[in-house]
């Protein structure tokens, strides 16, 4: 039930946050999670959501492509469990 709404406060967050981006403009998403529900998943609804944004390259030369972001992991990266999305408004 704790993992539930805090997965409900991220996506309400973003869309609030979503709403003062102006077109053309980009909006990165970060968690330091390594739970898919917090990180992919999170910016995969809202991009279904929203048909006028589209996922960007986060563009790090550290971790790995996961869904519309880019995944850190300490085993692989050697730093704590980061989920990173670059979401473009595109109108």
């Amino acid at each position: 039930p704790r993992l539930e709404a805090v997965v409900q406060l991220q996506a309400r967050l973003l869309q609030l946050g979503s709403a003062f981006v102006k077109p053309g403009g980009v909006l990165v998403y970060a968690v330091c999670s390594l739970i898919a529900e917090e990180g992919k998943a999170q910016a995969e609804a809202f991009l279904k959501a929203n048909l006028d944004w589209e996922d960007e390259s986060v563009g790090l030369r550290a971790g790995r492509p996961d869904g519309p972001g880019w995944m850190l992991t300490p085993v692989h990266d050697g730093c704590d469990g980061f989920f990173i999305a670059r979401l473009k408004r595109n109108c």
